[in-house]
């Protein structure tokens, strides 16, 4: 049930984000003082890996799989992004840049766990 809690909370994690940037463009038009830039994003994506990183010594399971539910929704954040009314390109852009980064941590968190498994259960095939 955790396991997939954790995916889920992955999983909407950016495209909720980009879903909050738009209603605010939506209900303040002038303002300049988006709560999100286009450019923060990447930033949060690589500040999430870290944390995935340190919370991987306690929980690797569960940061796995936060890990690929974050992959996922960075995919949908491109989706996410062409609703945004101002400076759309940027957003898909910054969305875009998010894909790899979140691709590295969950790619990082499967060795991990999988470096686990072999340290309690042996190599496989041994």
């Amino acid at each position: 049930m955790f396991r997939f809690l954790f995916w889920l909370f992955g999983a909407v994690l950016f495209p909720s984000l980009l879903s909050d940037v738009r209603n605010f463009m939506n209900e303040n038009p002038n303002n300049e003082a988006f709560p999100i830039l286009w450019w923060s994003l990447p930033l949060l994506a690589v500040a999430i890996v870290f944390g995935i990183w340190l919370a991987g010594f306690i929980f690797p399971t569960l940061t796995r799989d936060f890990a690929a539910g974050m992959n996922i929704g960075c995919m949908l954040g491109i989706i996410f992004a062409f609703l945004i009314p101002d400076e759309k390109f940027l957003y898909v852009f910054g969305s875009i840049l998010t894909v790899p980064i979140a691709w590295f941590a969950a790619m990082g968190a499967n060795r991990r766990l999988m470096l686990t498994e072999m340290k309690y259960y042996g190599w496989p095939h041994s």
